[in-house]
């Protein structure tokens, strides 16, 4: 059964409101974003969560491999046990992945109240 005439411009504007949507969002997903906007978003991450983004698909690990995503991680890290670092956009980007994820075990470990604690024991002479 068939719309009246004078509904029928109506629905069709429904039908193509609905599609447009329905399609964008089928279509956009997290990983089609621009690589700046991701690279935006990586900011906001603490190292190790850079690396689990990594974990997730090709696209992202691709992103996450970039230097300017590390260089970015270490002029926003807020860790009192970061190293500085006179230029980190001159090392190597896996040497300044590794550096940054030291200094997060370093931080998470010093900062547990719970880890155990070492003790050191001299050597006793017989």
């Amino acid at each position: 059964m068939n719309a009246p005439p004078t509904l029928q411009p109506l629905l069709d504007q429904d039908r193509r409101k609905y599609t447009n949507i329905h399609t964008m969002t089928t279509s956009s997903s997290f990983i089609d974003l621009p690589d700046d906007v991701l690279f935006n978003i990586f900011r906001f991450l603490r190292p190790p969560d850079i690396l689990t983004v990594r974990k997730t698909c090709k696209r992202l690990e691709a992103a996450t491999l970039e230097p300017h995503v590390w260089t970015t991680a270490y002029r926003t890290c807020n860790n009192d046990f970061l190293p500085v670092v006179s230029s980190p956009s001159q090392m190597v980007t896996s040497d300044l992945e590794r550096l940054l994820l030291h200094t997060c075990q370093l931080e998470t470990l010093w900062g547990n109240p719970a880890a155990p604690e070492c003790f050191f024991k001299k050597n006793q002479h017989t």
